[in-house]
């Protein structure tokens, strides 16, 4: 029925009228009923909505009558413990079959202290099912009827959770795997709050550094008092830069183990994003590396001592060399003098090993001398290309700006660009043109050689600069080298307060580009 354009319902009876016994009329009586539909629509509608949402999730839904030990379960609860829907009478007993054995006396008790507290938690327990599947299970359910504080009726709902436990489970396993590798590989791990710098230690970071009180809070500036004091301000700085940067850090230094004296570390980190309420920090690892350094202060030692005992021997070798070699042209006998031009041109190679042998170690010891001196770049490119074309095939296509003057070893930076440029006609057989450019931006001098050779992978750009670096590529290996060449390069324009980089594409080129502050 519908009032003013609105439906509403309405229920009445007819009653007939006599007057004298003699049927008069009938009288209707009609009573307003809209509000009471509205509430079962309401009813019907909450309930579907109850039964659409339990189903797609998966959730069985349980209502007990305590009093009588009736249990009603929807389809959802019987699909749990592998059984087909039905309307069988149940119990509380009937549940209880599909408890696993182990878990029985924890889920009973719970139950009970629901019919008296009013309020069923089960967090996790497992059921086993009808063809004896063994699956992990959540409970959640409340008493919604009582008498006299008595429980009458509890209603709830269970819901299967055994891929959580699995992956809760992996998770475990992972961190313990995690743990034992890095007490095997003796990894600390350490983390900073870049609020209040205050962090965790692991047991393995504690023993490696001698702190061994973890009752203590760690802290920056606890860890700062246990680096040494010449590398302190060093790795200050880095951790501040990754902070300011959101970058990550990697730097060897020294420590003062409180037992065992110095000790040389490798501190890896990456700079963590803030989220929800975490604030922004750094963490990663810590390894000693004191054996390492050990061998390779030896080894450098070693190198240096035999490349400075090379050094003279070498030094004779070329002078008979060039003395034979006058000697068999003025006495007419080209062949011979030819073996000995030969011989003089290896000598000079041997000795340029050599000197990259020395220059490494002084490198390394921190102990490389630079004299610098008031000179222009594009001066020195055009010196280094014109001696270099003699002896190339290639072209030499120079694109320098003004004048770029800077105040640096202009013999080392020779040695800088000899070594890129030497390296862009090596790797570029098949390709006939270099390209150096120089241009002054934001008082720096940027220099670049570019060639369209075999280009480098992108996965091993950030290691080509490393020392004794060789690539395992089958292509670029065919090359002879020691490796040396990139890491002295950029070690002469890091210690010019310089940038060195590389950008190449693999079999298109490379462009090796370094930077020195402008003379202004």
């Amino acid at each position: 029925m519908r009032r003013n354009g609105e439906r509403f319902y309405a229920s009445g009876v007819m009653a007939p009228i006599y007057d004298n016994d003699v049927l008069t009329g009938y009288v209707k009586i009609a009573r307003d009923m809209t509000q009471q539909k509205q509430a079962e629509e309401a009813l019907a509608i909450s309930e579907e909505r109850n039964r659409v949402a339990l189903q797609s999730a998966n959730m069985g839904a349980w209502d007990w009558n305590i009093v009588d030990d009736v249990v009603q379960w929807n389809d959802q609860h019987f699909q749990l413990v592998g059984l087909s829907p039905g309307n069988q009478s149940l119990d509380s007993a009937f549940f209880a079959k599909f408890v696993h054995p182990e878990d029985m006396e924890m889920v009973m008790g719970e139950l009970a202290k629901a019919v008296v507290g009013g309020l069923f938690q089960m967090d996790a327990f497992r059921i086993v099912q009808a063809d004896a599947t063994i699956r992990w299970m959540s409970g959640y359910g409340r008493v919604v009827e009582s008498v006299d504080g008595v429980a009458k009726r509890m209603v709830g709902v269970m819901y299967d959770i055994t891929d959580r436990i699995a992956a809760e489970k992996g998770l475990r396993d992972k961190q313990i795997q995690l743990e034992i590798s890095q007490r095997a590989a003796r990894v600390g791990v350490w983390g900073f709050d870049l609020v209040n710098m205050k962090g965790i230690a692991t047991p393995e970071l504690l023993e490696l550094t001698g702190y061994l009180d973890p009752g203590d809070e760690w802290r920056l500036d606890i860890f700062l008092e246990m680096v040494h004091a010449d590398d302190r301000q060093y790795v200050h700085r880095a951790v501040r830069k990754a902070a300011a940067d959101h970058s990550g850090i990697e730097l060897e230094f020294r420590m003062e183990h409180p037992e065992k004296g110095i000790q040389w570390m490798l501190m890896r980190g990456q700079f963590i994003p803030p989220y929800d309420t975490v604030n922004a920090s750094l963490m990663g690892s810590l390894i000693d590396i004191t054996d390492r350094r050990i061998f390779e202060e030896q080894k450098d030692a070693f190198i240096g001592i035999a490349s400075h005992e090379l050094r003279t021997p070498i030094t004779s070798i070329k002078a008979y060399a060039e003395i034979l070699e006058e000697m068999f042209a003025e006495a007419g006998d080209l062949n011979s003098s030819g073996l000995m031009h030969k011989l003089d041109g290896q000598v000079d190679r041997l000795t340029e090993l050599i000197h990259a042998l020395l220059d490494t170690t002084s490198i390394v010891n921190g102990k490389m001398k630079l004299f610098p001196t008031k000179f222009d770049v594009n001066q020195l490119i055009y010196e280094v290309a014109d001696s270099m074309s003699a002896a190339s095939s290639h072209q030499f296509e120079i694109q320098v700006s003004d004048e770029a003057f800077v105040f640096a070893d202009r013999a080392r930076i020779r040695q800088v660009l000899t070594n890129l440029i030497g390296n862009a006609v090596k790797y570029s057989p098949k390709s006939d043109k270099v390209i150096i450019d120089a241009v002054t931006k934001d008082n720096q001098v940027i220099v670049c050689v570019k060639d369209f050779g075999i280009g480098i992978d992108e996965e091993i750009q950030s290691m080509i600069f490393d020392r004794f670096y060789r690539s395992s590529d089958a292509q670029a290996s065919t090359f002879s080298g020691l490796g040396l060449g990139l890491f002295i390069s950029s070690s002469i324009v890091l210690n010019h307060e310089g940038t060195m980089s590389v950008t190449s594409v693999k079999g298109e080129g490379s462009t090796f580009c370094f930077t020195l502050p402008q003379l202004t």
